[in-house]
């Protein structure tokens, strides 16, 4: 089986301030018969979301010591099974607090019809 780090890898298609798109591909190890497993699919999802907040400036209250890239709320909903194939995710900001950044990510394949949405707090 690959190691979830290597088998999460992503590629950054395209990004604004409050938007990005990334593309990967869910891998055929980490399934249960053929569907890969809902909790490695959304471990794509927070991974795409996680590389996002990186790319967003630090809060000015705190600087680098106040960013946060892990979730502190997590919620998704799947529409479809998920494929071992190719993936696109895109992460949004919601909105942005003095606390908290809200993000919206989804991730879509064309070989399944997924489309699964996640919602991710982060703190500031």
């Amino acid at each position: 089986m690959a190691p979830l780090t290597t088998s999460l890898d992503v590629r950054l298609l395209s990004s604004t301030a409050d938007s990005a798109r990334y593309a990967g591909a869910l891998d055929g190890e980490w399934t249960i018969g053929s569907v890969p497993n809902g909790g490695y699919t959304l471990s794509a999802i927070l991974n795409c979301a996680q590389q996002f907040l990186r790319l967003l400036p630090a809060p000015a209250k705190g600087g680098e010591a106040a960013r946060h890239v892990d979730p502190m709320h997590v919620a998704a909903t799947y529409l479809a099974a998920a494929a071992a194939a190719p993936y696109e995710c895109g992460v949004r900001v919601v909105k942005r607090g003095r606390a908290y950044t809200h993000l919206e990510a989804e991730l879509a394949q064309l070989v399944s019809g997924l489309h699964c949405t996640a919602l991710m707090l982060r703190a500031n």
